[in-house]
């Protein structure tokens, strides 16, 4: 009998890191602190034990998934009949929200736009699109409304039609696709709220549905060989706009994209490194053809696209910022320095009395005294909004001096300061309520801030059908939903998180490289998200997305 020490050697990576994920998370949402013990090691233990054999069996067990899969018929719907059935279940949604949720920014982008004063704190696509249409609505229709549901409405016809497309473009789980899109909660809720991270998570979703769904199947070797590799010149631009779109969205976007570049250069040197078993007389439109004139750039394609994606943003951007007149000298230093910030604040927090009164003076002169007595383990913002970013343009080396003494004295604090604004992305049984306490326009966060739920100024709710309205309100502002057992997982950013990490070990696993490249996107955005200022789903809402397409690839026979 042959070992398969590659399936063993992958499941237990895996396994290795769900089990300090779980170990660790169980440690922060406890303690609030690393606290090394019994239970601790117990969870590692079990977790390891679970999530190794979980692994190793879903790696041996695809194959015969996939093939049964392939011999049932899957319901294809009409693509049209697809994306009538998501708007028809979301319009009742909308009619209870109206004009929708109207949260997270939403005021000042709005303020933006109606007092001309731009900045680029927010994305200034963003900006003009949204506080466009609230302000227009004033302004044409008379109603702050109006300009709302427009914005909530073109948003919602627009991912309906994607996740239509999605559903089109994958071979098994259609009809449960389209119900998760048209039903689940946290996709509609989402659907209908003004947040920037809607839009992003659908050109995410785009992107990778165009670049991880080309026509890829196995030769008669043990190599997958994709269509997609041969990217024409079109096929560059649907590559490039969904990227140029996420970095106009959000601004960490940036940074996962050039992971993306690196991923691609590697990726490209690998292909060029090896030998071509074909003449360009062959065929001269496969891969790894060296005498057709466009093998060079069909070679390169996929490099091509995520740098002609860079270079439309900073062009676009730059464009923005010209016409707005944005200020773009805004000092916004706390917001890099998230972290740093959070772990001084925990450590003065618990080692104020060690501290000298000329160190101590220092440290006031970029957080004043005022800013720790509002620290929060997993929110940095009450901390962060304080810091004096004149003192840190005079003095930087002066705050680092402070922060890196903390860090001598007390290296485990520093960790925890960090993980306590971040386990909600990898320990799945997070609730999270990380604005307890705070007012916002018309509610209280007291037990799940879930989802933000309300219509800020100059919007006002008025709900058409309540008994709708009351559920949502529940699922965003209740614990409830987030501590049912497995249902509870469903709504877990973190449990999505893991499902990725099967997924990822299933392509490698299979050697399906287009695929592991394409999702290093995806990976890339959410460790984006662990050095920030907290936890919550608006930030990994493209989790849910995905999902279903990602569930379809892990068991495409064609792959198999």
């Amino acid at each position: 009998m042959v070992t398969d020490r590659k399936r063993i050697f992958i499941s237990l990576i895996t396994g290795l890191i769900c089990a300090s994920f779980m170990a660790v998370g169980f440690d922060m949402d406890h303690y609030g602190e690393l606290n090394p013990g019994t239970v601790s090691v117990l969870i590692f233990a079990i977790t390891l034990a679970v999530m190794c054999a979980a692994s190793y069996l879903l790696l041996g067990v695809r194959r015969d998934i996939s093939h049964f899969l392939s011999r049932r018929v899957s319901v294809r719907l009409p693509f049209v009949v697809t994306w009538l059935i998501i708007i028809g279940c979301w319009i009742p949604v909308l009619l209870a929200e109206y004009p929708g949720f109207f949260v997270y920014d939403a005021v000042d982008e709005y303020v933006s736009v109606a007092t001309r004063t731009f900045t680029t704190h927010h994305p200034l696509l963003h900006t003009l699109l949204l506080g466009g249409a609230v302000y227009g609505g004033e302004v044409k229709l008379g109603s702050a409304n109006a300009g709302i549901m427009l914005y909530i409405s073109v948003q919602m016809l627009l991912l309906s039609y994607i996740f239509a497309g999605t559903v089109d473009r994958m071979k098994s789980f259609r009809l449960t696709a389209t119900l998760f899109y048209a039903l689940f909660p946290t996709v509609v809720m989402f659907a209908l709220c003004s947040v920037k991270d809607t839009l992003f998570a659908a050109a995410m979703l785009a992107f990778v549905v165009d670049r991880g769904g080309s026509a890829c199947q196995r030769d008669g070797s043990s190599d997958i060989k994709c269509v997609g590799r041969t990217v024409p010149l079109t096929h560059t631009l649907t590559h490039a706009i969904p990227l140029t779109l996420m970095m106009l969205l959000r601004h960490n976007a940036v940074y996962a994209v050039f992971v993306l570049l690196a991923a691609e250069i590697i990726a490209a040197a690998a292909e060029s490194s090896k030998p071509s078993l074909r003449s360009a007389s062959d065929d001269p439109g496969l891969p790894g053809d060296s005498g057709s004139p466009s093998s060079s750039f069909t070679r390169y394609g996929r490099l091509i696209s995520v740098a002609v994606s860079l270079i439309l943003y900073f062009a676009i951007n730059t464009v923005l910022v010209m016409a707005t007149g944005a200020d773009t000298g805004i000092r916004e230093h706390q917001e890099i320095l998230t972290v740093p910030i959070q772990q001084i604040a925990r450590t003065y927090d618990t080692y104020s009395d060690e501290l000298s009164r000329e160190e101590e003076e220092k440290l006031f002169e970029y957080l004043p005294e005022e800013a720790f007595v509002h620290y929060t383990p997993q929110l940095s913002d009450p901390v962060k909004m304080y810091f004096d970013n004149d003192a840190y343009e005079a003095d930087p080396s002066g705050f680092w001096d402070i922060w890196k003494r903390g860090l001598a004295a007390h290296p485990v604090s520093y960790i925890n300061a960090w993980l306590n604004t971040c386990y909600g992305y990898f320990y799945p049984f997070t609730v999270v309520n990380v604005y307890e306490g705070h007012t916002v326009y018309t509610f209280t966060y007291t037990e799940s801030s879930y989802f933000g739920y309300e219509v800020e100024y100059p919007g006002t709710r008025h709900s058409l059908i309540p008994v709708i309205d009351r559920f949502y309100r529940w699922i965003s502002l209740d614990d409830d939903i987030q501590r049912i057992p497995v249902i509870s997982l469903t709504f877990s950013m973190a449990a999505l998180a893991w499902v990725y990490l099967l997924a990822m070990s299933v392509f490698i696993y299979g050697r399906e490289r287009e695929l592991v490249i394409t999702y290093i996107l995806p990976a890339a955005v959410w460790a984006t998200l662990l050095p920030g200022p907290t936890f919550l789903p608006r930030y990994t809402v493209f989790l849910w997305f995905l999902l279903p397409y990602t569930v379809d690839r892990m068991l495409d026979p064609d792959m198999i």
